[in-house]
Formats: C-alpha cells, structure tokens, sequence
C-alpha cells in the first residue's frame, strides 16, 4: 500500500466503532503470514469471499447478508389472496433481511476471553498476534490506504464484534434500523455455531465500484 496523508485541516471521516475493544488478535496458520503482518502488509479480504472459496472453518454460505427475526404487534400487513389484498393486523413475527451495496472487505481479528483459545486456534490459526491499540492501529490503516488502488481510494474504515444470532429472533426495536445498523447486520452477523470464534472484524468501505471518468473498477479482487 501506498501512504496518504489527510491535508492540513481536513477532518476525515470518524472510524465508525461504537465500543473500542482493549485489544485484538489476529490469528495465522503460518509463521510467514504473521511476520508480513507485522511488517505492516495488512491484508483485507472481499467479504463474499469467504461465502465460497476459503477453508471449510471460515466458510460461510450466508456471509453478506444479515437475517433477522423480530417479534412486531403493532403494524399492519396484507394479505393477498386469489388477486385479492386486505389489510389485517400483524402477524407477529417478521423477516427483516440486509445487504450492503458497497464493496465490503474485511480482516478478521478475535479476541477470546481466557480459557477460550483452543477453538479459536484451531479454527484461524496458531500464529497470534496482538493489536495493542486498535483504534490507533485502524487510524494508521486509514493513513496507509492507497489512493492508486480505486479499492482503497476514499474508502473508510469500520471496527464492530460479530454478533452470532443469524436468523434467531431478536428482541423488539422501538425505531426502524439506520444505515449503520443495516451495514453491521450485513458485514457482521454470522450463525450461532461460529460464536465460539469471538470475532472482530475491521470493515473496509469500499468505493471502487463507481464510475470514476465513466469507467468501473469492475470486479471487486479476492484480498486487498
């Protein structure tokens, strides 16, 4: 990557993340691949990604979209029948489904409390290392985006746990959900048989499918 530095009294975008962890880890199944990262070649991989072509513990067919079920008596439905609809009273429980239109990559960090590391190693690798600061080491990441690279041009960066309640009824909500809360149920949610992973993830917000002089990036790559 190739550095950029923001100009004298630009205020860049905040790094969206609601609660700072105190640390991170990043797990590797290669020596190799944590002295690279150390080194400070920090890779981040293109979410739908890991839908399909990764390993068998980090594969995940419904990575991308957020399922959510929610218990709503107080709203009105229709219901269509024989081509004809009529308003009827809630029918209780809904279906609320997210996906984000950016290019979305990410790079996965865990942070299992003591006596919880032996799944997560297994399952991402045995190679640790540890982000001492995370919010100073995604503000640095932010700083070292490449302004060559139309996936990295402009694009920001997000920090948020991985909630593990894919498709599982979740308590009531008193609003509609914003942008944020579409954009985690998108990129972070995962099904309850990986909460053994206590993932963290570091979103990068892509914007490198716009047209930049009436030509696409095209193809989002695998790793960035």
């Amino acid at each position: 990557m190739s550095g950029r530095t923001e100009s004298e009294g630009e205020r860049p975008v905040p790094i969206q993340c609601e609660n700072w962890p105190p640390t991170l880890h990043r797990c590797f199944r290669s020596r190799e691949h944590a002295e690279q990262f150390l080194s400070g070649r920090i890779r981040f991989g293109h979410l739908q990604h890991y839908q399909r072509n990764y390993e068998p513990s980090r594969r995940d067919p419904s990575e991308g979209v957020g399922r959510a079920r929610e218990w709503r008596d107080d709203r009105e439905a229709v219901h269509i029948k024989g081509g004809r609809a009529r308003v009827v009273a809630s029918p209780g429980e809904i279906t609320r489904h997210a996906d984000f239109g950016n290019p979305t990559f990410i790079c996965c960090c865990t942070n299992p409390p003591e006596g919880k590391w032996a799944p997560v190693l297994k399952d991402f690798g045995e190679y640790v290392v540890r982000i001492t600061d995370p919010k100073q080491f995604c503000t640095d990441l932010r700083g070292a985006l490449s302004d060559s690279d139309p996936w990295q041009r402009h694009g920001n960066l997000a920090v948020f746990p991985v909630t593990y309640d894919k498709g599982e009824l979740r308590p009531t909500s008193a609003d509609p959900p914003d942008g944020t809360e579409v954009m985690k149920l998108a990129t972070t949610q995962k099904p309850r048989e990986y909460e053994h992973q206590f993932e963290h993830r570091i979103i990068l917000i892509s914007y490198g499918d716009v047209p930049k002089d009436g030509k696409s990036a095209g193809t989002p790559p695998d790793f960035i």
